[in-house]
């Protein structure tokens, strides 16, 4: 639609969204909570060998919610390998919470911080 919208990834988000619908909200939710769980091994056995897009279609997700989990968590290209997706989806659901409620790290007063950040950790 041309605008920036947040991702829903945490479950409030996921439920308090109205870019999906009810049942895609609990696909969303399930998958999640899968990737979260389960040992990369353990889910990828049967799809070593699929693309990302083609293992979440294997996993019932919609056309929407593959285009939410592609391009905005995962962040890999379509086409990339389902266990490269998989990594990184894991990667993104690990780092909620951490510094916020957002997985992404940026500066609030100018650029000068990151860089101070870093070599105060020297």
């Amino acid at each position: 639609s041309g605008r920036l919208e947040q991702v829903p990834s945490s479950r409030s988000d996921v439920f308090g969204t109205k870019h999906l619908s009810v049942v895609e909200k609990r696909i969303l939710m399930k998958f999640l909570s899968y990737c979260v769980s389960e040992q990369e091994e353990e889910i990828l056995k049967h799809a070593t060998d699929k693309s990302f897009r083609d293992f979440l279609r294997h996993e019932k997700l919609t056309d929407n919610l593959i285009h939410f989990v592609v391009h905005s968590i995962a962040m890999v290209s379509p086409d990339a390998g389902a266990a490269l997706g998989l990594s990184q989806t894991k990667k993104f659901l690990e780092s909620l919470g951490r510094y916020g409620s957002t997985p992404f790290l940026w500066s609030m007063y100018g650029s000068g911080e990151l860089p101070q950040a870093f070599c105060r950790l020297c």
